[in-house]
């Protein structure tokens, strides 16, 4: 969340506590005018106080200082360490309003990821629980409110370590916010790497079941064996953790999968046309060969038959259906007698003419 790593431990190195150190002439008779320092500036948009955070070890050090002052320097030495107790009051508000301003921006950006994530984000939903907390206790942390008397060095003292209780406190309440929402993204990032896994071996198990049933049943095998390149692709992408690689890998997975499958159904819909035009060449063949059996003798059959039964006469030895004829010795006038051979073609016609006989001509 927020950059606030203050440095809050250390030892003081007498040469580092600077204007605290008592002056070598502090004299009633050379005491200076006092102008005390605001006690409060308004330092909550100054990065200032987040880029000089102040050690602990300063207050004591100061506060020892004062006390060495006050009991051995007199009115002036007082003045002056009045002077440097509320500088340090000074600094300690402004890095207070520095960090709940901090703290304020983190908030923001908190409760903004709990709005945008819902439960089916995350692999586990208690993150976001956790979260909820953290901004419903980072919402209720204010800085520190003091009124010392300036001129009083043990209130402004107080007031001191008021300010630096509260930074503390808003610091560590920044930090369970970092470290909730740091949470949050972690679970969200863990459940988008399940899915794009779990969605990847889906798309693997069917693009090698695909691969194994299509040998031979394709129309271009160049496609089974684009197949097979971005199986091996896949299978390394699933190992790694990588979702936009996966992801990838998976889409062109699938791309290769409906090449083949539209391979076979390709080379089906060939091989039927095939099969319906070599069908169609049978039965026109077949076609062409029943005009001899189913035509040219049985018809010629039945019409010799029904030519001799025309003019056959009404003799009892007139033709007979399915024989031709049979042959007439003769008659008496009017009668006749068809004679034929057995494929109708051949008739014979013969009887009297008058009082004549007319012999039987074929």
């Amino acid at each position: 969340m927020g950059n606030i790593d203050p440095n809050m431990a250390g030892t003081p190195d007498p040469k580092d506590t600077g204007d605290a150190v008592v002056p070598e002439n502090s004299g009633a008779d050379e005491t200076t005018v006092f102008q005390p320092v605001g006690l409060v500036e308004d330092a909550a948009d100054s990065d200032e106080g987040v880029k000089k955070p102040r050690p602990k070890w300063l207050v004591p050090a100061v506060a020892a200082s004062v006390a060495v002052v006050v009991l051995g320097a007199g009115v002036g030495g007082y003045a002056y360490a009045l002077n440097n107790v509320n500088a340090g009051v000074q600094a300690a508000s402004s890095w207070n309003k520095a960090s709940a301003k901090t703290l304020r921006e983190s908030v923001e950006d908190a409760q903004a990821l709990l709005e945008e994530t819902s439960e089916n984000q995350v692999a586990d939903p208690q993150v976001l629980e956790a979260l909820k907390n953290a901004v419903d206790k980072a919402q209720a942390a204010k800085g520190a409110e003091v009124s010392p008397n300036g001129m009083l060095v043990w209130e402004l003292l107080d007031a001191e370590n008021a300010y630096d209780k509260s930074t503390n406190g808003i610091l560590n309440l920044d930090a369970s916010l970092d470290k909730a929402v740091k949470a949050v993204e972690k679970s969200v990032k863990d459940k988008t790497l399940k899915e794009a896994k779990d969605a990847l071996s889906k798309a693997i198990d069917s693009a090698q079941s695909t691969l194994d049933g299509s040998d031979g049943k394709v129309q271009d095998n160049a496609t089974r064996d684009a197949l097979s390149k971005a199986l091996e692709t896949a299978r390394k992408a699933i190992d790694g953790s990588d979702v936009e690689v996966m992801n990838t890998a998976k889409s062109d997975l699938e791309s290769k999968t409906k090449a083949v499958n539209d391979s076979v159904k390709a080379k089906e819909q060939a091989d039927a046309e095939a099969q319906a035009q070599a069908e169609a060449a049978a039965n026109a063949a077949a076609s062409a060969n029943s005009g001899y059996t189913g035509g040219g003798y049985a018809g010629g059959y039945n019409g010799g038959n029904a030519w001799g039964n025309s003019y056959g006469g009404t003799s009892s030895n007139g033709g007979n259906t399915g024989n031709g004829g049979n042959a007439a010795t003769g008659g008496s006038s009017g009668n006749g007698a068809s004679s034929g051979s057995s494929d109708g073609w051949d008739a014979c016609f013969c009887g009297n003419l008058g009082s004549d006989p007319v012999p039987c001509t074929c």
